[in-house]
């Protein structure tokens, strides 16, 4: 099997959660910048003080989702790292409240642009790009 008939199946089979998570995240954004300015207002820290917004450690993700299978202990021990070190990320703070604050994680993406595939999959694959050129040429 030619491997850019898999890239298309696997593609396929990776849209079916895609804009779901797409369309999920905004929340989960939000749920994490809330949680920061609760946890910087309780410990006196300003957004601009970096060393001391290093050292926050989120309850987010640990709060929001219910992992209870042993099959689970990967996603949870991932959502753990997340909590544990974005805030350590230079600059996500200080970004991810300036767009809560303007309101961009209102907004959910369309479907257009979470599953546009030249971007998200064309661009980024050599196998799929000559496809598209070999067809090119056929057609001529």
């Amino acid at each position: 099997v030619p491997r850019w008939v898999v890239a298309i199946i696997v593609s396929n089979f990776l849209d079916q959660d895609t804009y779901l998570l797409a369309t999920q995240q905004k929340n989960l954004l939000m749920k994490e910048a809330d949680d920061l300015r609760q946890m910087m207002k309780e410990q006196g820290i300003d957004a601009n003080d970096t060393e001391k917004v290093k050292k926050l450690r989120l309850r987010t993700r640990r709060n929001a989702y219910c992992l209870p299978s042993p099959t689970e202990r990967s996603g949870s021990k991932m959502e753990q790292f997340w909590d544990a070190t974005l805030a350590r990320c230079p600059n996500r703070v200080k970004h991810l409240i300036r767009l809560d604050e303007s309101g961009a994680l209102l907004e959910t993406p369309s479907r257009e642009i979470v599953l546009n595939r030249k971007t998200q999959i064309l661009d980024n694959c050599k196998d799929l790009r000559n496809v598209v050129r070999n067809c090119g040429k056929a057609k001529r």
